[in-house]
């Protein structure tokens, strides 16, 4: 049975999808931790699966993982500065990109399930700078060009 992935996991995690080179010291500091501790978890790891030379492979607690796009307003007089560091904070939170005119910022998030949307949709509308939050379940992903992912539908033809 797989280890489940505590949120400091998570955090490296996130810190290496978005750059898998970044510098241990960087990545803990990041991380909160101490240069060893991050070595000693990273170490772990890079044992156990998740991470595989200097790529990511994350293995999710559940094949039933659900995604979400989050469309988020902010508050007026409230910006990016704002609202983008609180976010980070949440684990389940995939991408984040700031849009021009409304909403504000789309966010991806993957969660293991349905019920997890409502308590992750109400945290993000508690963050001071927030407005509005409209969540869309993803139903399918028809191809990912980061991934080389193609669906059924198109790689039929």
């Amino acid at each position: 049975m797989a280890k489940i992935l505590d949120e400091i996991d998570e955090r490296i995690i996130r810190i290496l999808r978005a750059n898998a080179r970044t510098p241990l010291v960087a990545i803990a500091k990041q991380a909160g931790l101490s240069r060893s501790a991050t070595q000693e978890r990273l170490r772990r790891l890079e044992t156990s699966g998740p991470i595989a030379g200097y790529t990511v492979r994350y293995v999710e607690a559940s094949a039933q993982t659900v995604r979400v796009w989050l469309f988020i307003e902010f508050a007026a007089g409230s910006l990016c500065v704002d609202v983008v560091p609180q976010l980070l904070k949440l684990n389940a939170l995939r991408l984040c990109h700031s849009l021009s005119g409304k909403p504000d910022l789309l966010v991806l998030a993957e969660l293991p399930n349905q019920a997890a949307i409502m308590d992750l949709r109400e945290a993000i509308a508690g963050i001071k700078g927030v407005a509005s939050v409209q969540t869309a379940p993803m139903l399918k992903a028809h191809f990912d060009t980061r991934t080389g992912e193609v669906s059924d539908l198109l790689a039929k033809g």
